[in-house]
């Protein structure tokens, strides 16, 4: 039986106030936010959820942690332990979902029937592509997948890749058109958003979700032939991450992929042992950001050459990243007094532009493994703190000042630039270096960090006039000849890093040193009594710094050896230092323990009052730090107990509890208990 009767359409529910142009916003917590303790929190999808919200509530969740939003760490959270990855909201989050339960249901099914309806649509419109570009070709529909099929297979063998760029370099526009069905590229915010179409799907990069090589061939070959889908802006596209596995298919990106890409403002390439140099660029005219990255990090064989690069003239930053050998063409050194040369690890900030941040001074990061004269040239202007000086590089200042990094990092600005003010030129990956380098690098008044394996007396030698803080990596602790040797240099301080164990003629021949600082960082297990004696002729400043995992130590016939030092001691690292050891170290006033020391809190009412002794000290029958703790009246003995932190910098936990409680830190010099704990 017929009838008229219209479908049931839901009855639409007011929408809350939080609910803004697709967007969820919700004021900060009146409390501490959902990261911070004490904070309460309520799962989501936990066992008391009805299953047929969970769908509505995991979207609930993801329009909280929209970027731009705020709500990120403020009202939602997801725990990354176990397997089930539980999502939490804050109080607040949860009221609005339970409050407004019927219209976030409503949104989430209008939000599925629109996703289908849109999945649907490409679908449509990729099937008419391909129909209209097989009937160009004059094949059947069936006869172009086929064909695609094959070229498909084609790219995901390692071996007949280079066939398939090949084939796509001379491919007419019908088949260029039928790749690129479906692809789509826009701008959102500092993100780009791109979608590589059902053909080439299977080749984007599995973390960053970037298509590689075939796919930006493709595209640029439509772009030269006219027939680059108009969903796919290429205006949009203002930066580009590229790997070449050989120098072939360096050759296509630099030949025939950039030249067609003239909106880029910054660049990536990954380079292999074949090397790199600038001068086959294109002319890139709005690209700001050079990086140029080892492929593979492990290898040290990629050399990279900086030549020709002034033709940028748009370029500010050129960034190195990964083991390179840097060479710089001589004619290029009057460059990099405007644009800035760093290496940098892989992780950095970006600017709400979606290019790369350049928050702090640049530093070296370890990643020089060999340099040319003029690279060593650029390298010490590089670190060097130009601060002061009346004519520093353009980009000195310029952008690592930027207000809104150092803000957010707890630091004024004034206190930003005395962090980095002293730098040290850290070339501890470096396998060569030859006399003339050396002699660049000993003219510089920056701290050089070397490897003591390529302190040859020759290279030494150039060292000798040095003026500039040394730093010596990977010295070996039983070499008293090296260490000699290296005392010749006129350095004011001097740190190094021993791998094994000290010797009591290593240290000997180290406490000669006429300078006014001796770091050493040990790695061994045990600082013994002998290097400890022999230590202790040191006049200046002795810095005792363990790097042993787990921690090193030394014990208290050490501690006495060391108390009869001429000059001062810091200690700092991880040591296990047991009481006894720390009672002696304790008996010198000029010598800084760090955060080994006994620290001394009073909190005062009226004529009354209390104290508190806080002494870290290691306990070896349980394997794990303890603090001696002694309370009382002021002017009282007190009364001690042991409180366990298992580690050291949990120390920090009790104090920050004494001070709540209203304890104030006094200076030793003052302070009026009447026992040591």
């Amino acid at each position: 039986m017929k009838t008229n009767r219209q479908p049931k359409t839901a009855t639409p529910v007011p929408a809350p106030n939080e609910w803004q142009n697709g967007c969820i916003k919700l004021p900060a917590p009146p409390g501490k936010p959902i990261r911070g303790r004490g904070h309460e929190r309520i799962r989501l999808l936990g066992s008391q959820c009805p299953p047929n919200e969970r769908a509505a509530r995991k979207w609930f969740y993801e329009k909280l942690c929209e970027e731009g939003t705020g709500n990120h760490d403020e009202h939602a959270d997801r725990v990354n332990e176990g397997s089930s990855n539980p999502l939490f909201l804050s109080a607040e989050a949860y009221q609005l979902w339970c409050a407004h339960k019927e219209f976030w249901i409503q949104e989430h099914q209008s939000f599925v029937t629109q996703k289908k309806a849109a999945e649907q649509d490409a679908k449509r419109k990729i099937n008419t592509s391909l129909k209209r570009a097989a009937a160009k070709a004059s094949f059947t529909a069936t006869e172009l997948k086929a064909k695609m099929k094959r070229l498909k297979a084609l790219l995901q063998d390692d071996q007949g890749q280079p066939l398939a760029l090949e084939l796509i370099k001379s491919a007419e526009p019908w088949l260029l058109e039928a790749l690129l069905a479906g692809v789509t590229l826009r701008k959102r915010g500092r993100l780009l958003e791109w979608n590589c179409g059902p053909f080439f799907r299977t080749f984007t990069d599995s973390f960053s979700g970037e298509p590689g090589l075939p796919f930006w061939l493709t595209v640029a070959r439509a772009l030269a032939a006219g027939c680059c889908p108009k969903a796919f802006n290429i205006k949009n596209l203002f930066h580009l991450d590229l790997s070449a596995r050989d120098a072939v298919e360096m050759d296509i990106i630099i030949s025939d992929v950039l030249p067609h890409l003239s909106a880029l403002q910054q660049l990536k390439l990954g380079v292999g042992t074949y090397g790199f140099s600038t001068a086959s660029l294109p002319v890139l005219p709005v690209m700001s950001r050079l990086i140029l990255e080892n492929v593979d990090s492990d290898d040290l064989s990629c050399r990279i050459k900086i030549e020709s690069l002034d033709k940028q003239s748009s370029l500010e930053t050129c960034v190195l990243q990964g083991s390179v050998s840097l060479q710089i063409d001589g004619n290029q050194e009057p460059l990099f007094e405007r644009v800035r040369l760093e290496t940098s690890e892989n992780s950095y900030q970006e600017k709400p532009e979606g290019l790369r941040c350049i928050a702090r001074p640049p530093e070296t990061y370890r990643c020089i493994v060999g340099m040319n004269i003029p690279a060593a040239r650029v390298l010490v202007r590089m670190c060097s703190d130009h601060s002061s000086n009346p004519a520093p590089p353009q980009w000195w200042n310029s952008g690592w000042a930027n207000p809104d990094w150092w803000k957010k990092s707890g630091y004024g600005l004034d206190e930003h630039k005395t962090c980095f003010a002293d730098r040290r030129l850290d070339l501890v990956g470096l396998v060569s270096i030859d006399l003339e380098v050396a002699e660049v690098l000993a003219s510089a008044h920056i701290p050089i960090c070397i490897p003591a394996p390529l302190l040859t007396p020759e290279i030494l030698g150039r060292f000798q006039a040095s003026k500039s803080d040394f730093y010596i990596t990977k010295m070996a602790g039983n070499d008293p000849l090296f260490a000699q040797q290296l005392l010749g240099t006129m350095a004011r301080t001097l740190t190094i890093e021993v791998e094994g164990n000290l010797s009591s003629d290593t240290a000997r021949a180290l406490a000669t040193f006429v300078g006014v600082s001796l770091t050493l960082k040990l790695s061994d297990r045990e600082l013994d009594e002998m290097a400890a004696d022999a230590l202790g002729n040191f006049y200046g400043k002795l810095i005792l710094i363990s790097e042993k995992f787990g921690g090193g130590e030394f014990s208290q016939r050490s501690a006495e050896k060391l108390i009869q030092k001429k000059g001062g001691l810091q200690v700092d690292g991880s040591w296990k230092l047991a009481a006894e050891t720390l009672k002696v170290l304790g008996e010198r006033h000029d010598f800084d323990l760090g955060k080994y020391r006994s620290r001394y809190f009073e909190k005062r009412k009226g004529d009354n009052g209390r104290f508190c002794k806080v002494q870290p000290q290691f306990n070896y029958s349980v394997d794990a730090y303890e603090l001696s703790v002694t309370k009382g009246k002021i002017g009282e003995t007190g009364l001690p107990k042991v409180v366990s932190i298992r580690r050291l910098h949990y120390c920090n936990d009790f104090i920050k509890k004494l001070i709540e409680e209203g304890y104030q830190e006094i200076p030793p010099s003052i302070s009026t208990a009447a026992t040591p704990c």
